[in-house]
């Protein structure tokens, strides 16, 4: 009882500073950056990306030292400078929180972009603050996504973005409807029946990387599979009641953009056959008992204890902030009126542009790219 108790306890504070963290990131750091934008877009690009990572880096604190997760990880490494595309298996809604974990200690968390279904943009303080970190959020539908993906990845490009895409090429995690769904899809196409990851949607996949190919935005591509040794997690009100992983496991296989298809048939074998790979390793990997399971055949990295104590201290700093966050929002009424007036803002600027991201880049297209382009004619 106890210990359940403790947990919940644990989620609920976790949760809470997640909140404050956010609010500390949109109203403290984001919006004194937004004169940046029309102003020197690199400089805003590059000053949003520092301070999403110390905002990552929090988050990361949260769930290592408050809920005591440890994540590790086997295979290659994603180098720093690299403009690559992580792949990824969806087992569960949260798998990209955890995966934060691995880009802290790995010194990339900086550079990660993600692309998230588009509800998430909606929801208050936490949606805009990734909004502004410049991720992609898919409205499912074809065109438009397919719009926003290339304006987005070229937009990076011609700044010097030199960004870590994670995408999920099964588009839904694995819950057990989701996974009743893929084996009907299999049936219907004769296709093998999986039963720890979900046939991935193949086209979304090539069109990603052939586009990134023509903008000159790849060099890698990163294929991840993520395991869960106890338990496994499914949705974020079990997170918020304390009841998360022990451990999370990222097996990583790095491949050369040379060494992928050029043409799209060819791409669509290539990312069947990572899922048939990946299918066996996670059953291998289930197949041990509970305190025993690894993925087999890579080395699993030694934890690095200076970052991981480093954590302590953002844990400390970032809760002074969020302290000094809550007595301004209840002594200053100025700051009231401040924040009040930014969240109208990020809340118009979703309902007319769809996100910052998109503002960003309307604002760099027309004010920027005309300047560009006639400096170039004239010289």
């Amino acid at each position: 009882m106890f210990a359940h108790l403790l947990a919940t306890g644990r989620g609920i504070l976790g949760s809470t500073l997640v909140v404050l963290g956010m609010g500390v990131m949109n109203f403290f750091l984001h919006g004194f950056t937004l004169p940046l934008m029309p102003i020197w877009p690199w400089a805003y690009r590059r000053i949003t990306e520092m301070f999403l990572s110390c905002g990552l880096t929090f988050l990361v604190a949260i769930n290592e030292k408050i809920h005591n997760i440890q994540v590790r990880s086997c295979g290659d490494n994603i180098e720093r400078h690299e403009k690559t595309v992580v792949i990824m298996n969806h087992r569960t809604r949260l798998d990209w929180m955890y995966f934060f974990s691995y880009l802290y200690h790995n010194r990339v968390l900086n550079r990660q972009k993600i692309t998230l279904k588009s509800p998430i943009k909606w929801v208050p303080v936490i949606g805009w603050s990734l909004q502004t970190a410049g991720y992609i959020f898919l409205n499912r539908k074809a065109n438009s996504d397919e719009e926003n993906i290339r304006r987005s990845l070229k937009y990076f490009e011609e700044l010097g973005c030199k960004p870590n895409t994670l995408i999920f090429p099964e588009g839904t995690d694995l819950s057990p409807n989701n996974l009743s769904r893929s084996w009907a899809y299999s049936e219907r196409k004769g296709m093998p029946k999986y039963d720890f990851v979900l046939h991935p949607r193949v086209k979304g996949f090539v069109w990603y990387v052939q586009t990134l190919r023509q903008v000159g935005g790849i060099q890698a591509v990163h294929d991840i599979t993520v395991g869960y040794p106890d338990d496994i997690v499914c949705n974020e009100r079990k997170v918020v009641l304390g009841h998360l992983p022990g451990q999370v496991h990222f097996h990583i296989k790095r491949y050369s953009i040379d060494q992928l298809p050029l043409d799209d048939k060819g791409l669509e074998d290539w990312i069947r056959t990572r899922w048939q790979e990946k299918e066996d390793r996670l059953h291998k990997f289930y197949s041990q008992e509970h305190s025993k399971r690894l993925f087999d055949g890579c080395q699993y990295r030694q934890p690095n204890f200076f970052r991981a104590g480093v954590l302590w201290l953002v844990l400390f700093m970032w809760c002074i902030a969020a302290c000094w966050f809550i007595k301004l929002i209840l002594i200053s009424w100025p700051f009231r009126i401040y924040c009040t007036l930014l969240s109208v803002f990020f809340v118009s600027v979703t309902v007319k542009y769809g996100g910052m991201g998109r503002l960003e880049m309307e604002v760099y297209e027309k004010l920027h790219k005309p300047a560009l382009k006639w400096a170039v004619k004239n010289n």
